[in-house]
């Protein structure tokens, strides 16, 4: 047998005996000649058939779906299936990049380009950038969100003169020291800028952000 297909069988009829093909010289079956019984057409044993109808459920299963005799596209179906899970299985992850005016084609969804898929658009309502794993990418997370944060900014100035200390927002006196306090009524201090005082602040600058993994498949 080359293949699925069946050898030549001679079978004897009334005693004679006749040579049937598998196949033409064309590796095909034939039909034979309806003009000249001495070339007959093709015979295929119930086991050939077997055989092919044993392979094409088994492929059928494999691909995720129940054979029936009924329906005329389950292998294409079947086929379907395999390649739509193969290439975005149940999972995965899609990132759409907005068009250059900033909207986004509903076109170029991922339910749109593998139809017959469901998917849930995620972080929609966040409006936050994305930030790989690193030694940074812990501090301040709640909820898996990352707040915002700039570095620290502190700074102080020569002493000047005040009458009180204190301070509001990122500046601040700590204190204030009597010099000539009979010529002015004020006493004199230096004054510290903290940007911590305000606004959060970390080892880096930084946007909100969530955390995601990069993949490259190299085998």
């Amino acid at each position: 047998m080359a293949g699925l297909y069946p050898d030549d069988q001679e079978l004897t009829i009334f005693g004679e005996k006749i040579k049937f093909p598998g196949m033409d010289s064309n590796g095909k079956f034939t039909n034979g000649s309806f003009n000249d019984p001495k070339v007959p057409a093709s015979f295929i044993p119930a086991e050939t058939m077997n055989l092919i109808l044993d392979n094409l459920n088994n492929l059928i299963k494999a691909f995720g779906l129940e054979p029936n005799n009924t329906s005329e596209t389950q292998l294409k179906e079947a086929i379907e299936n395999k390649l739509k899970n193969y290439v975005c299985p149940i999972g995965s992850y899609y990132i759409q990049p907005a068009k250059p005016d900033g909207t986004f084609d509903d076109t170029a969804a991922p339910s749109k380009l593998w139809e017959g898929t469901v998917w849930e658009l995620l972080y929609n309502t966040e409006s936050i950038f994305l930030r790989t794993e690193g030694s940074l990418s812990e501090e301040g997370r709640s909820n898996g969100i990352q707040g915002d944060a700039i570095r620290n900014i502190t700074g102080t100035s020569p002493r000047i003169y005040f009458r009180s200390s204190g301070g509001t927002g990122a500046i601040k006196v700590p204190s204030y020291h009597v010099m000539c306090a009979s010529e002015i009524g004020a006493g004199g201090s230096a004054f510290n800028f903290d940007a911590s005082r305000v606004v959060p602040t970390a080892n880096e600058n930084r946007v909100k952000n969530r955390r995601i993994r990069i993949y490259q498949r190299i085998a």
